[in-house]
């Protein structure tokens, strides 16, 4: 079992360029190594899970996601892949952890697809597999925060932990995965996988925030979002 922890607490987990591929690189090394048969990944502190991409670095590329590829990542990870959500999940983090087979929270665990107020589609391609299409929609047109009272409710969490026990609690958990075959872990995953499709609705996504990305109207909202963020660090 390997527990990965995005470490930048003072940016309430917002993720670098450089923790972005190191991520990416921890994750498919990890796919390689047998002896990995599941992976936890949880933010440092008590406050943020992952606040998604760094906007300072973000905002000087804006045609290029920053969080697109460690999405992909662990989409594509074969084997279990389980997120323990320590504080807010917002933008990218949310993304990130829609991304993973399992969720478990704290009780100050919050989800936020905001993609829909700065000019983007994010999450669109995950969320349904999870909550069903209607809160899917719901959640991503709306933009609104999801507590983790609601989110064990809709299905967006599997468990809830006080907070001191969330890591605790979701290594115990990982280990009961770990002991089990790692063969027909990845069975199973792929089996379960193909019954609710991922890839093609993924590719979709990035190809409508591709187009997004160069419009008017998201170069606007983005713009605001950027400054919103950045004035509140």
């Amino acid at each position: 079992m390997l527990l990965l922890t995005i470490a930048r607490e003072h940016k309430r987990n917002a993720l670098s360029r450089e923790m972005v591929a190191h991520l990416v690189s921890l994750v498919t090394d990890a796919a390689a190594d047998n002896s990995v048969v599941a992976v936890v990944l949880t933010g440092q502190g008590s406050q943020s899970f992952c606040a998604g991409a760094d906007m300072n670095e973000q905002r000087e590329d804006p045609a290029t996601s920053m969080t697109l590829p460690v999405v992909e990542a662990i989409t594509r990870f074969p084997k279990p892949f389980i997120a323990a959500i320590n504080g807010f999940a917002h933008g990218g983090g949310a993304w990130i952890a829609s991304a993973c087979d399992l969720r478990f929270g704290s009780p100050g665990a919050e989800f936020r697809f905001p993609g829909a107020s700065y000019g983007m589609a994010i999450g669109a391609a995950h969320l349904p597999r999870i909550v069903g299409s209607a809160f899917a929609r719901e959640i991503i047109f709306t933009a609104k925060r999801v507590s983790s009272e609601e989110a064990l409710r809709v299905g967006l969490l599997n468990g809830v932990f006080g907070s001191d026990a969330l890591l605790a609690e979701t290594l115990d958990l990982a280990g009961a995965v770990a002991v089990n075959s790692l063969p027909a872990l990845m069975g199973s995953k792929a089996v379960i996988d193909a019954t609710m499709p991922i890839e093609e609705a993924l590719a979709l996504e990035a190809a409508v925030n591709s187009e997004l990305r160069s419009s008017v109207d998201t170069a606007s909202r983005f713009g605001r979002a950027a400054s919103r963020v950045l004035g509140a660090g």
